[in-house]
């Protein structure tokens, strides 16, 4: 059951660490957008609450060992950032290759945890 224990980690690890990326770019679109009550400033509030929730939620796994729960939260998490993915298609390619790479190896951490488990 070690062995479970790293991956569960390196997994946990990696799940935080893609929403910790998602929280600071909702951060920059916070802080960059005009303080004049507009819709790209309540666009960006609204990202920027979810995106700590989300950050908070993703986190937890180092609490709450629970592998459906490690899994609930890399699956979201895997979700976000394959859609992050591709709304940065027409932004720029870090902002599209990011996303899908953090995506992927989100996927692999999973895949070996249960693959350890099972």
């Amino acid at each position: 059951m070690e062995g479970l224990f790293i991956f569960y980690t390196i997994c946990a690890a990696i799940t935080a660490i893609s929403s910790i990326i998602s929280l600071g770019y909702a951060s920059l679109a916070l802080m960059s957008a005009p303080n004049d009550g507009s819709a790209a400033r309540n666009n960006a509030l609204y990202s920027f609450s979810r995106s700590v929730a989300i950050a908070l939620i993703c986190c937890g796994v180092f609490t709450f060992h629970n592998l459906a729960y490690l899994a609930a939260v890399s699956i979201m998490m895997i979700v976000i950032a394959g859609i992050d993915g591709v709304i940065g298609r027409g932004i720029s390619k870090v902002r599209m290759w990011l996303p899908w790479g953090m995506a992927v190896v989100n996927l692999v951490a999973l895949l070996m945890v249960y693959a350890h488990f099972f």
